[in-house]
């Protein structure tokens, strides 16, 4: 159980700081060891009651031209986490995680829309001799800008969408080794936020580490 004084940094269409946000948090979880402690696993449950939350106008700018934001009374967001990282079984390693968070005002409406609801994360490696070979998967459900309306609301926005990665590394000898990372394998277009801030598009990375 946590109480919350948050001094904001954000500012709405006047220019003026919002006030400090306020609330309570209460989080439960279990935390678990298997496979003789190789594996570890979480599950979590969260929920915040929170007044004067900053949330993107989604209109307006400040007079300096930056994002305008609104404090929100009334706020309330709950969700839940699972996490499972270690060793499956010799030389299997994998990490993977899921998030559901649902935030809404004090009606009941979502209170920012241009943070995803879900979150999923994977990514499995398995060493075979000197070589190791991973692969993974990022998901988030889709974002949009709130109050966007008619065509602003059709483009800012970005539907569910996954993003593939590979990797793989070789132990030359044991102080030398040589990798090569492919990140967005499918070369998926998507927008890591509503601003139209597009992500990076297929791309690889060769290195050498060398051990002194």
């Amino acid at each position: 159980y946590t109480s919350i004084f948050q001094p904001s940094s954000n500012k709405n269409i006047a220019g003026d700081y919002l006030d400090p946000e306020e609330g309570n948090s209460i989080e439960v979880g279990l935390k678990g060891a298997f496979f003789g402690d190789r594996l570890n696993a979480s599950a979590a449950y969260f929920e915040l009651e929170q007044d004067n939350a900053a949330v993107k106008d989604g209109v307006n700018l400040t007079p300096e031209g930056g994002q305008a934001y609104l404090a929100v009374d009334g706020a309330e967001v709950n969700g839940y986490d699972f996490t499972v990282a270690g060793e499956l079984l010799p030389n299997w390693n994998i990490q993977a995680g899921y998030t559901y968070t649902k935030a809404t005002d004090a009606k009941g409406d979502v209170l920012d829309p241009s943070v995803p609801k879900q979150l999923v994360k994977l990514f499995t490696s398995y060493q075979w001799n000197d070589l190791m070979l991973g692969g993974g998967v990022n998901w988030q459900s889709e974002i949009h800008e709130k109050g966007a309306q008619g065509l602003k609301a059709e483009y800012n926005k970005q539907d569910a969408y996954y993003l593939v990665n590979l990797m793989a590394r070789y132990h030359v000898r044991p102080d030398l080794s040589i990798g090569l990372n492919i990140n967005n394998l499918l070369d998926e277009e998507y927008k890591v936020n509503v601003s139209n801030s597009w992500g990076t598009a297929r791309n690889m990375t060769a290195s050498m580490n060398f051990k002194f």
